[in-house]
């Protein structure tokens, strides 16, 4: 497997990206978000639009926000990007990236990030923004699932 996965965790104010080159992290970064929705629509497109030429993206993943949030507004914006780009998009269920980190699903975004920080403990090192655990367990969640199944999640 040769994707390159854009994998992008994006909450009220900030916007966290985690690169993989086929099953490998390849890089992680933290862009905070302007208060105001369109300009933070605006750097949202911006930072992903960079991503992706830079690393040649042909793949990506986001947890799928909660309805009528901000979060939500700035991945409506993020989908319409990677439509226009032709690039395959999957939406992750916050319980389903939960229940496949543990034998019993865990319950909190913070239990996860303990579980990824095992993996990646540099992570946290490099950037001081626990939101990069996120990312980068969004982005070994489908890489994971591509490569155990035959019949991959459907992109969104």
């Amino acid at each position: 497997m040769n994707s390159r996965l854009l994998a992008i965790k994006i909450t009220g104010r900030s916007a966290t990206a985690a690169i993989y080159f086929g099953r490998e992290l390849h890089y992680t970064e933290v862009r905070q978000l302007a208060s105001d929705l369109t300009q933070a629509k605006d750097s949202l497109i911006s930072f992903c639009s960079s991503l992706i030429e830079h690393f040649r993206v042909d793949t990506s993943v986001s947890e799928k926000p909660a309805a009528d949030t901000r979060a939500q507004a700035m991945a409506a914006s993020l989908l319409d990007l990677l439509r226009e780009r032709a690039i395959p998009h999957w939406a992750i269920a916050k319980a389903e990236l939960l229940a496949a980190y543990g034998e019993t699903p865990l319950k909190s975004t913070h239990e996860l990030r303990v579980v990824v920080r095992d993996y990646w403990p540099h992570i946290i090192d490099e950037r001081d923004d626990s939101t990069c655990l996120d990312a980068a367990a969004l982005g070994l969640y489908l890489q994971t699932e591509r490569m155990l199944s035959d019949n991959s999640p459907a992109p969104s």
